[in-house]
């Protein structure tokens, strides 16, 4: 009886043990790793989409000020709005703008339409356009600082994406026409 036990094949309950506790020791070691970097992806994206929304913001910002003669800018309890006099051909100006130029205006701030940024072209007939939609995307700092005699001035904007990532930019302006 002693031979039949020693002859038999296949595994004890032990060895099947040690094989589920090896196995499970390394699914565990490569698992973790692979959702470390899954955060770490959604973490890049979410910086890189407000890095965008914000480079949008102030590219479009800088366009029209190059253009612009001047600007005027107003900032108080979270809503702030700058606003560039730009050429404007055959549009007929509100009081106190030139012949021959609109306004082109932006808003935003976290108090604006929750962090929305919004520009309004008065060359085109005031179209709006929203350029960060205070839905994922909020700003939630915007400052303009003029740098010398009203031609340059210093454009700041902070956006945050998904409550999570902020991004802040900064970008001078030059303005051609002032």
């Amino acid at each position: 009886m002693r031979q039949n036990l020693v002859n038999q094949k296949g595994m004890s309950i032990v060895e099947l043990l040690i094989a589920v506790l090896i196995s499970s020791i390394v699914f565990f070691g490569l698992v973790v790793p692979f959702i470390a970097d899954r955060s770490f992806w959604g973490a890049g994206r979410r910086q890189a989409q407000a890095q965008r929304d914000a480079q949008l913001a102030l590219h479009t910002i800088a366009r029209y000020g190059h253009e612009s003669a001047g600007y005027t800018w107003v900032g108080s309890g979270g809503q702030y709005t700058i606003a560039f006099n730009v050429p404007c051909p055959g549009v007929t100006p509100g009081p106190g703008v030139p012949i021959g130029t609109g306004t082109v205006v932006f808003q935003t701030g976290p108090s604006f339409n929750k962090g929305r940024f919004d520009m309004v072209d008065n060359c085109s007939g005031g179209k709006r356009a929203i350029l960060i939609d205070g839905v994922r995307s909020k700003v939630t700092n915007f400052v303009v600082t003029p740098i010398s005699s009203g031609n340059l001035v210093t454009v700041k904007l902070k956006v945050t994406y998904e409550n999570q990532m902020s991004e802040t930019l900064q970008t001078q302006v030059f303005m051609h026409n002032s």
